[in-house]
């Protein structure tokens, strides 16, 4: 029996195959083994030294995917004119000439 919703319910059994007290005997048995295993997990975590963490930067290809994105969004926005990556090329062929290089 519960009630939808509110996380309350109750549960009882008409034909039960073992008693409550073996069922409490056995949770406190897993509990003191869990308890075993967390005082020899932490023992073992204490043992091994701490690792320097270092921080990755941005890989230049994240960098390219992201511009790439932030353009084609512009693009399909109508923020910038489709051909403004030509015109931007151009008036950089341009400039290179101009320079001579």
């Amino acid at each position: 029996m519960g009630i939808p919703g509110s996380g309350l319910s109750e549960s009882s059994y008409i034909i039960k195959n073992k008693s409550d007290e073996e069922d409490e005997e056995k949770r406190e048995e897993k509990d003191d083994e869990r308890s075993e295993e967390t005082a020899r997990d932490s023992d073992e975590r204490n043992d091994i030294p701490e690792r320097e963490t270092s921080r990755r930067s941005a890989s230049p290809w994240m960098l390219l995917l992201g511009i790439v994105v932030i353009y084609l969004g512009a693009v399909v926005l109508n923020l910038i004119p489709v051909n403004f990556l030509s015109q931007v090329l151009h008036w950089l062929t341009d400039l290179i000439r101009q320079v001579g290089l």
